[in-house]
């Protein structure tokens, strides 16, 4: 019979090599997804951002009109126009989406926004987004070719390159971007009139920006450019539990006890 305080060594000795493996476990997945991060980077190049302002109907750097009638805001990131719209007029009014415009350097195209879950076809209607008085409505416009549904992922394209890929031909054409325009025509029904506004955006600078500034923008649609994508992440995750789960299995279980 085995005294007692040698079945409680032989345990704390296995817990300690069950933790030890498992740290040692951890600390090699993390590093080899450091490695795979870096690669990653490596592979994208330099990343920029895009500076703007709003050049019709008015001058300013703050993106953003208002009338007696609507209050609109704009940010512009890598792939999407955002925008915030209030209804401050007597009445509902509706976004008519399907005369709906978005020009990129020149380039008219179809366009895609949180209502429309497919490419836009020419016969195609959509239903206007209603905005009651007094409210407002959140939403974003994107060309309809630049967010494609990929294996039930949404995947992303941007409006003006923001990676140069480490070429170096790219990285200039990517800077020569200043005074290249996104253009807006957004019809809204107000009572029995159609109100036609046009915006238009002016690049004002490009910024060469370190990847650990960047934050990648939360989309109702998934998928977004940079970094590792939710699947990259859940294979990960899964690594790591079954690789721990190897490790306690053979530690604690396949390890012969001592006989009593």
């Amino acid at each position: 019979m085995i005294p007692m305080y040698a079945r409680i060594r032989e345990a704390l000795q296995r817990s300690s090599r069950i933790a030890t493996m498992t740290t040692s476990l951890t600390f090699c997945l993390l590093f080899l997804v450091g490695c795979s991060a870096e690669r990653m980077i490596s592979q994208a190049g330099s990343k920029y951002k895009y500076w703007y302002e709003i050049s019709e109907p008015i001058l300013s750097d703050r993106l953003q009109y208002g009338d007696d009638k609507i209050f609109i805001q704009f940010r512009i990131d890598g792939s999407f126009v955002n925008f915030r719209l209030q209804n401050i007029t007597t009445q509902d009014l509706s976004i008519l989406w399907d005369e709906v415009r978005l020009v990129v350097d020149g380039r008219d195209t179809p366009i895609k926004f949180s209502g429309s879950t497919k490419a836009l076809a020419p016969e195609e209607e959509w239903k206007p987004t209603v905005v009651p008085l007094g409210s407002s409505v959140i939403d974003f416009l994107v060309p309809a070719e630049n967010l494609q549904l990929i294996e039930e992922v949404w995947q992303e394209q941007d409006l003006f390159p923001t990676r140069d890929f480490g070429d170096e031909q790219l990285r200039s054409a990517i800077l020569e971007s200043i005074d290249k325009t996104i253009s807006i025509v957004m019809p809204l029904g107000i009572g029995s009139q159609t109100e036609r506004y046009a915006f238009e955006f002016t690049v004002t600078d490009i910024e060469n920006i370190p990847w650990r500034r960047y934050i990648a923008p939360k989309r109702r649609f998934g998928g977004a450019e940079g970094g590792f994508s939710l699947k990259d992440g859940l294979l990960m995750g899964g690594l790591v539990v079954t690789f721990t789960a190897a490790a306690v299995y053979f530690l604690l279980v396949r390890t012969p006890t001592p006989e009593e």
